[in-house]
């Protein structure tokens, strides 16, 4: 309390105030959280900046804010809060989170603190946060889930715990929160999909303390509320949260804990807030409106507007009521495809996709091709060894023809500042290219492949797909190991030696190596009958590489159902190593799983040299 007392002193005195706008610019921290208080005590609102934005949008944002008087980002950046000139908001704002609005144009969303305090009180109960709640902060402070894990936490006597940047790996998260108790984690829908895939291999486990997951911001698949249901029951609460930053972070809450089969709701108002369907568009009213957009008296009567003389909020979102009265959420008006006539949801084909025990992910937009024609593109994230072709297969026996997508393997998905999918990225991606969630290098800094690797890719572009050059190392176990030391110890191994990372990149027809995150290599955890153990062990050392979308390592552990052992299943392409890198290989793996048995990471000696080197 003292040290924001004495932050809001010194702003005070530097002009903040009721009506003015005070920046944010600190990573994720004590001084974040304490800057922010500070701003709302002088009676000021907040305007976080996303620390990890091009200094061009952060530029953009000041500009939008306080016009010529916008001080550039940098100058942000070194005072950590910094009060803007210009016209200023409203008296009684307190924060003004900006979106990217549907043209890309940054708006800023002014939330007085009358809404604010309208959001705490029906949020707080509704999420069972009390003194006793340990909430991770996991959000960046310029999307506006941030504000739900902040304020009712601090409201209601809480514990905040500060995520560190390690903690983006699932891993790293769940381990993150049973060292601190974290009681409640709130996430994007899309990461919790992620979160729930790499719970089912097995490879991590949930944390003692949770008690409740809220998930937000994306369409929740059916699929992975099923796997949840099978690996947490009802001892963990998850709830669905919905709602626009018009309408202040959440407007509608589902409880998902014992939600069976069927469409997936977004629940119901929280208190205070109303709910209409129109034509229908869901149209949302009651306190938790906020003012609307800075300087956009346009997009205002736009967006916000009355019924039965109330002011209303469109929320530009599909949706009809079940027969419970829960919210059923059908996709965006503006999402809507239609295909040879057919009206076709993107989400739905997402859900099918994601049903495929292979798929970590999957996002399915619509093109449109210079003659104006539109297609629809999945692309999916895949464990490996599983083709286009058996993915279309999936959608074509579930979906009409028309549903029936091209199918791009890629290496990871494009996400916002924010963990969504970037949908809006994808749309006009071309579905060759299997990196998409960042740029290939520039010419100048790409280093080219070996001969022998050179051979190889040449080999694997005319040929396709192949096991030919599979190097397996399987090894026959007496006890299962420890799946989160061994999930650790893969990602060791990865971040050691780079090739075991690396794609081959060819967007002017001549190949580089692409190195990824060490994150990007995954445990895959098997369970399977005994008897159809030595089978799924050879199905897997047989599976073929795409080398230009695939890593070139795969490690799976084989689980049978009863007795004891397992089989440890190492599978290298010969692009990445030869028969004497093996031995250093299964070393370093043996390394790094007895560091992590013990809970530490390896001790070794960074490598002098990598493939790349060479």
């Amino acid at each position: 309390a003292a040290a924001v007392d004495g932050r809001a002193r010194e702003l005070a005195a530097l002009g903040a105030g009721p009506g003015r706008l005070v920046a944010l610019h600190r990573p994720r921290g004590v001084d974040a959280i304490v800057g922010l208080l500070a701003v709302l005590t002088t009676g000021a609102a907040y305007l976080p900046l996303d620390v990890q934005a091009p200094d061009a949008r952060n530029a953009a944002i000041l500009k939008d804010a306080c016009g010529d008087l916008a001080p550039a980002p940098a100058e942000v950046a070194r005072h950590g809060e910094l009060v803007l000139g210009g016209p200023g908001t409203e008296p009684g704002a307190a924060y003004v989170i900006y979106t990217s609005g549907s043209t890309g144009t940054p708006n800023g969303v002014v939330v007085a603190h009358d809404s604010l305090a309208h959001f705490v009180a029906g949020a707080t109960p509704a999420y069972g946060i009390g003194p006793d709640s340990r909430v991770l902060q996991f959000s960046p402070l310029h999307f506006d889930a941030s504000v739900q894990e902040v304020f009712p936490t601090l409201g209601a006597g809480g514990t905040l715990v500060l995520r560190t940047d390690d903690m983006l790996d699932v891993g790293e998260l769940l381990a993150g929160c049973e060292r601190h108790g974290v009681t409640l984690l709130d996430l994007p829908a899309a990461y919790w999909h992620e979160l729930v895939h790499v719970l089912t291999t097995g490879s991590v486990r949930l944390p003692d303390h949770l008690r409740t997951v809220l998930v937000y911001g994306e369409a929740v698949l059916p699929e992975r509320i099923a796997q949840w249901r099978g690996l947490a029951g009802d001892r963990i609460r998850l709830l669905n949260g919905y709602g626009p930053t018009e309408t202040t972070v959440v407007a509608t809450v589902a409880d998902l804990t014992r939600h069976a089969s069927g469409p997936v709701p977004i629940g119901r108002p929280l208190p205070g807030v109303r709910a209409a369907v129109v034509a229908g568009e869901l149209w949302l009213l009651g306190g938790g409106l906020t003012r609307g957009y800075l300087h956009r008296p346009e997009l205002n009567a736009r967006r916000f507007t009355t019924l039965d003389g109330e002011r209303a909020y469109r929320t530009g979102d599909l949706v009809t009521v079940g027969e419970d009265r829960q919210i059923l959420y059908h996709g965006r008006l503006d999402d809507e495809v239609k295909i040879g006539g057919q009206r076709i949801d993107p989400a739905a084909i997402d859900s099918v996709l994601a049903g495929h025990p292979a798929v970590r992910e999957a996002a399915v937009v619509a093109q449109e091709d210079d003659g104006g024609v539109k297609r629809l593109v999945a692309f999916v994230v895949t464990e490996g060894g599983t083709g286009a072709e058996e993915l279309r297969a999936r959608v074509r026996d579930r979906m009409p023809p028309a549903a029936v997508p091209a199918v791009s393997t890629v290496v990871a998905l494009p996400r916002t500042s924010s963990g969504k999918i970037d949908r809006k990225r994808l749309r006009t991606t071309d579905p060759r290219l299997p990196v998409v969630h960042e740029e290939p290098l520039p010419a100048g800094d790409r280093v080219p492949l070996s001969h022998a690797q050179r051979r190889l890719w040449l080999v694997n572009q005319f040929d396709g797909p192949s096991a030919a050059y599979n190097m397996p190392v399987v090894l026959h176990l007496d006890a299962a190991p420890d799946r989160t030391a061994l999930a650790a110890a893969v990602t060791d191994l990865a971040e050691r030696h780079e090739v075991l990372r690396t794609v081959f990149l060819a967007p002017d027809d001549e190949p580089y190596q692409h190195v990824l995150a060490p994150g990007a290599v995954r445990l895959r955890t098997v369970e399977c009958p005994a008897a159809e153990l030595p089978g799924r062990v050879a199905a897997f050392t047989a599976e073929t590489f795409d080398l230009s979308r695939e890593l070139p390592l795969r490690v799976a552990l084989f689980l049978p159902d009863e007795g004891p052992g397992a089989t440890l299943a190492v599978l290298l392409h010969h692009v990445a190593g030869d028969g004497w890198s093996l031995t250093p290989l299964m070393t370093d793996l043996a390394r790094a799983h007895a560091a992590r048995t013990e809970g530490r990471a390896p001790d070794w000696e960074p490598l002098p040299v990598q493939y790349a080197d060479y």
